[in-house]
């Protein structure tokens, strides 16, 4: 069930917990829904990290992988909309 179909199957009340439910800040992203939020990785000791994501795909060497990786989590997942 996409995401979109997945939406119109809620009742009103439903789909306000659901955003309620979410937290603040936190955006959502392919493969995810307000239900099952995505993992939230902290940046707490990022200099020792070696992979950005726990796919193992998004190497860490400088803060520009840092930066490739927000843009590509954040802004082109969204005009794939």
């Amino acid at each position: 069930m996409s995401k979109e179909e997945f939406r119109k199957s809620l009742t009103e009340d439903e789909y306000i917990r659901e955003v309620a439910a979410g937290h603040a800040g936190v955006l959502e992203r392919q493969g995810t829904r307000g239900s099952h939020p995505p993992h939230i990785p902290s940046l707490i000791g990022i200099q020792d990290i070696k992979y950005l994501d726990s796919t193992g795909l998004s190497r860490h060497r400088s803060i520009r992988d840092v930066t490739r990786y927000a843009i590509v989590n954040q802004t082109l997942n969204m005009t794939a909309h």
